[in-house]
């Protein structure tokens, strides 16, 4: 929720060497979730899970090619992963008034 005045601001404050003009003061907000969704799961993100994933698709296309140049049945996506098997089990929507911590990035 933007503007409600419940965000905390920093303040920083840049001095230049003496003699050497003024000082600029720069207000910094905290940077918030715009869309209250979060993971179903303790871990943090299913970046393993998906390099994995990737790297099994490559590897067996690359077999495919090299076995068949044409490469007319090149194996689908689903064939080769499983989305349930990785960390997270998809995401949901959740009151952003309620769990306020959650909105921080």
């Amino acid at each position: 929720m933007r503007g409600t005045g419940s965000e905390r601001s920093l303040t920083i404050v840049c001095r230049p060497p003496e003699g050497l003009g003024h000082s600029i003061v720069r207000d910094m907000s905290r940077s918030r979730r715009r869309t209250p969704i979060g993971g179903i799961s303790s871990a943090d993100s299913e970046k393993q899970d998906k390099r994995q994933a990737n790297r099994r698709i490559r590897r067996t296309v690359r077999q495919v090619l090299h076995q068949d140049p044409a490469g007319e049945m090149l194996p689908h996506e689903k064939e080769l992963s499983n989305p349930w098997t990785m960390s997270k089990d998809g995401k949901r929507w959740f009151d952003p008034e309620r769990y306020p911590r959650e909105m921080r990035k």
